[in-house]
């Protein structure tokens, strides 16, 4: 249950080509809830920090109850960071949100393997 979700998101970054150093740690609260969160460095320089505290369930979708994903340049300015803390309530889709620059907008919650895509399409283009 949630051991198989922390071993899934390690294997999918294991799996990123383009990582080139990884922090990542676990801590399981019970059967099927649990905290993670990492630190991965990129070829260019440019790191994600992450966390999410999760629910995973048997043979169910996991539900993360918080999680932030930040994406900042080798000079540790801000690219990206999505999170659903509920500082923007009136926003579309709150208390999900991307903050761009100075920029806040709505969106879906994403996960691992979405913020992890669009990193890959910054660093290929």
């Amino acid at each position: 249950m949630i051991d198989d979700y922390f071993r899934e998101l390690n294997d999918l970054i294991a799996a990123t080509s383009l990582v080139t150093a990884i922090i990542f740690h676990t801590e399981r609260r019970s059967e099927s809830i649990g905290f993670v969160r990492g630190d991965l460095t990129f070829i260019d320089g440019s790191r994600l920090h992450f966390r999410e505290f999760v629910r995973k369930e048997e043979d169910k979708q996991a539900i993360r109850y918080t999680y932030v994903y930040h994406y900042q340049d080798a000079d540790g300015q801000l690219i990206f960071r999505y999170d659903n803390t509920s500082h923007f309530p009136t926003l579309e889709n709150a208390p999900h949100h991307k903050h761009i620059s100075s920029e806040v907008i709505p969106t879906e919650a994403p996960d691992l393997i979405i913020v992890l895509k669009e990193i890959d399409n910054n660093l290929t283009e």
